[in-house]
């Protein structure tokens, strides 16, 4: 600690004035508020021997005090107010995130939809051409059948008999003897 000051004492009438500054050497507290230039503090010295008048004048070191404290607390809410900033725009982004894979998602739900709309429409296409398919052969099988029932039925002759086995000349009874020279003639 610095302490400078002066005192006057008037012996006449015993009376005392004087002024003393304490200011610390260095950082006396640790935390940066109180310094050579913060940490001054004023004494004032008056009144008589008998009873003196002693005033203290802590303004100084207070205002100091509070202006570097009020600089803290606005380095400390700036640093709040951009971590808030950024949690709201992360917030904001997350947000269209999201409204964009609903947006995504419903205009897939929309595709999908419209895909089995279609594919149904093409089922139900190919069956009513199925009927109308149906429907054509039925009539063309009933005109057919109506033209044979109009038709006269000429009557079924039966075929003669077919004879499969040649007449051989000779005994029934003997043995048949083929040469086969008489079913493969020789090349010539």
């Amino acid at each position: 600690i610095r302490l400078l000051g002066d005192i006057d004492f008037n012996v006449s009438d015993l009376s005392l004035a004087g002024d003393w500054a304490m200011t610390p050497i260095g950082d006396g507290a640790g935390n940066g508020f109180v310094t050579e230039a913060t940490g001054r503090i004023n004494v004032g010295l008056g009144g008589t021997w008998t009873a003196p008048d002693a005033t203290l004048d802590l303004g100084q070191m207070i205002d100091a005090i509070k202006v570097l404290a009020l600089e803290e607390e606005l380095v400390r809410l700036e640093r709040l107010r951009a971590e808030a900033e950024a949690r709201a725009r992360e917030a904001a982004a997350e947000r269209v995130r999201r409204i964009e894979a609903e947006i995504l998602h419903r205009a897939e739900a929309e595709a999908a939809a419209r895909e089995a709309a279609a594919e149904a429409a093409r089922i139900e296409a190919e069956k009513q051409a199925a009927e109308e398919a149906l429907r054509l052969e039925a009539e063309r099988l009933a005109a057919e059948e109506a033209a044979l029932a109009e038709a006269p039925v000429p009557p079924v002759q039966p075929a003669p008999p077919l004879d499969l086995l040649p007449v051989l000349p000779g005994d029934p009874n003997q043995p048949i003897v083929l040469f086969p020279d008489d079913f493969f003639p020789p090349p010539q």
